[in-house]
């Protein structure tokens, strides 16, 4: 049958708007808003007064491209936050690796030196 605008309860007004899950938000170009359901179960705004429902709908719909909006930049912020920790991260750690580099050279020089010391002294009791 033909949708009968009569057979839906709600008319929407600017005293009654619809009801609006915002989470229900589609791609750009499909009815973007779920706003109230009509007896055929098709998301179609009931037919009242016409201008508040665009008005409405655009509004809503702005809503939503802002939510989207920060939503991006939120993750955005987040990457760099993540970059400049892994950033800093590698710079300690080549720090850290350099130290540990020179800590095994001076430990090296050390058993270099024992050796020689060790081999002049058995030298020495050799004499």
């Amino acid at each position: 049958g033909k949708f009968d605008p009569r057979s839906v309860k709600k008319v929407i007004s600017r005293d009654n708007p619809p009801e609006v899950n915002i989470d229900r938000v589609k791609g750009k170009d499909s009815d973007l808003f779920d706003i109230e359901k009509s007896p055929r179960g098709d998301n179609r705004l009931p037919v009242g007064d016409t201008t508040v429902n665009r008005n409405l709908r655009r509004q809503l719909e702005k809503e939503a491209r802002e939510k989207e909006q920060l939503k991006k930049k939120m993750e955005n912020l987040e990457i760099r936050n993540q970059s400049y920790k892994d950033q800093l991260g590698n710079k300690y750690k080549g720090e850290a690796g350099r130290l540990e580099e020179d800590i095994n050279d001076a430990k090296r020089d050390e058993r270099k030196n024992m050796e020689i010391l060790k081999k002049k002294f058995q030298r020495r009791e050799e004499e």
